[in-house]
């Protein structure tokens, strides 16, 4: 048996891409053995009486992803975040032979060096305290830096370092680390966070700084393209108490809980629009943050485009990274 093609790094997780191999002995049940980049073993296909072999490992990277919202932080820096990515080979020939290691991300689109996962340019907003993440994909051994731009031309060094990592790496930040830096301007209204990658700019995003709202609800969620978005609404509208029964008795209770954007500029209610169709929401509590379900949703259009976003939303207590 031959190994005659294999998917490229950074393909997406979602897609049927393909290990294929020729030249495979029909006299014998041929095994495919899936491999973790930890090498332990994900599963086992047997094949019989098949001159070729194509063969998606869809379903075992799919299994190893767990996306979930960066951990808070105080300052600024960049973090390799787990359950992002996933790199799996394949053994094939009675196991004496191992396809390169592969490595898979959780976008729905295949991802290149040197590139956002999302638009290069975006448009977000942010109130003092909170924290933010900007995902990039890169190549090992390329220096990373990041750097906040105010409109008045003053920049402030975010953080640089020397990349070891192939694929998905986060720059997370407080907002405070920039708003409060010594050579900020008082009183700013907007800044830009860039990252570059040696000397190509990956991404830069506009933030608009928004005052922070009283008993107001942060929500982040898994967007399409693989990166995890943030957006704080202001105090519920409403609240409602609800439960379960057996035999008159409540056994369970959940809150759920009706969130309003208000209006928002074109450009950010056609980012949150996306937590609609988001498999994975979670709301801040208390520094950390829980799975949530939609259980209702409305998009509230203006002249052909949203423009505020409001949606109900409830615990939930158990979640998994589904299609």
């Amino acid at each position: 048996m031959k190994l005659a093609n294999y998917p490229a790094d950074y393909a997406s997780a979602h897609d049927d891409n393909l290990f294929e191999f020729d030249e495979v002995d029909t006299s014998r049940p041929c095994e495919l053995h899936f491999y973790d980049g930890e090498s332990n073993l994900l599963g086992v296909r047997r094949y019989v009486g098949r001159e070729s072999i194509a063969t998606s490992p869809k379903a075992f990277v799919l299994s190893q992803l767990n996306p979930h919202p960066a951990p808070l932080v105080e300052g600024c820096r960049f973090a390799v975040l787990s359950g992002r990515e996933a790199a799996l080979s394949v053994g094939y020939n009675n196991n004496s032979e191992r396809t390169p290691e592969v490595l898979f991300t959780c976008s729905h689109k295949a991802l290149a060096v040197d590139t956002p996962l999302g638009s290069s340019e975006e448009w977000r907003t942010i109130s003092v305290g909170e924290c933010d993440e900007v995902t990039i994909c890169v190549a090992p051994s390329t220096t990373i830096v990041a750097l906040a731009i105010f409109a008045n031309g003053v920049t402030v060094p975010l953080a640089k370092q020397l990349n070891k990592h192939k694929g998905i790496v986060a720059l997370c930040f407080n907002a405070n680390h920039i708003l409060l830096h010594s050579s900020a301007p008082q009183g700013a209204t907007e800044f830009e966070v860039v990252v570059r990658s040696g000397a190509v700019e990956c991404v830069r995003i506009h933030y608009r700084v928004v005052p922070p709202v009283e008993g107001g609800v942060r929500l982040a969620w898994l967007s399409a393209d693989g990166s995890i978005r943030y957006h704080t609404f202001p105090r519920p509208t409403s609240h409602k108490l609800l439960a379960s029964r057996r035999e008159g008795v409540a056994v369970e209770s959940w809150e759920e809980v009706e969130l309003d954007s208000g209006v928002l500029s074109i450009r950010e209610a056609r980012t949150l629009s996306e937590i609609v169709a988001s498999p994975l929401v979670w709301r801040l509590v208390n520094g950390e943050f829980e799975p949530q379900s939609i259980v209702g949703h409305n998009v509230l259009r203006g002249v052909a485009r949203p423009e505020r976003v409001s949606l109900t939303i409830c615990p939930q207590e158990k979640t998994s990274f589904n299609l």
